[in-house]
């Protein structure tokens, strides 16, 4: 084979594994979870509704938080509502596409984050229903957003 002929080949060959390693990013991308209200806002005490949109998904969890404490990317699940978090399941939301909600319930005992005054740390964590899996793992996760209950 001559040089030109190997070099042609090389050329291919890297512009097969960019194209499939940028097909497989945008997979995973599409599934991944995206917040939606109220991140980033200041919202009222009292009946808050969490949003977030994902494709492909059987079940969505939210998990909010009044410390941005991580561990492999993921807000680090608390047990104990009255210390300001929540991990909760999303229903469907009805008439968006994609789109699943959450509302609080309408608690008001000290320290539930939903009443109590603060900034809070939420994320959305999805599991896929025709996944392009890598070890069995098909779950995906959204970044970490923030809102202020005042």
């Amino acid at each position: 084979m001559s040089h030109k002929g190997r070099a042609a080949v090389v050329v291919s060959v890297v512009a097969i594994a960019v194209i499939g390693g940028a097909a497989a990013l945008a997979a995973g991308s599409a599934l991944t979870p995206k917040l939606g209200s109220p991140n980033g806002k200041h919202v009222s005490p009292g009946r808050l509704r969490l949003t977030a949109t994902t494709a492909d998904a059987t079940m969505v969890f939210a998990f909010v938080s009044r410390k941005r404490k991580l561990k492999h990317g993921t807000l680090v699940q608390c047990t104990n509502a009255a210390k300001g978090c929540l991990v909760a399941k999303m229903t469907p939301w009805k008439h968006h596409k994609d789109g699943w909600t959450y509302t609080a319930m309408n608690y008001n005992f000290p320290g539930f984050w939903a009443t109590t005054p603060g900034k809070y740390y939420w994320q959305v964590q999805s599991f896929a229903k025709t996944p392009p899996c890598t070890n069995g793992d098909c779950t995906f996760v959204s970044k970490v957003g923030t809102f202020t209950v005042r």
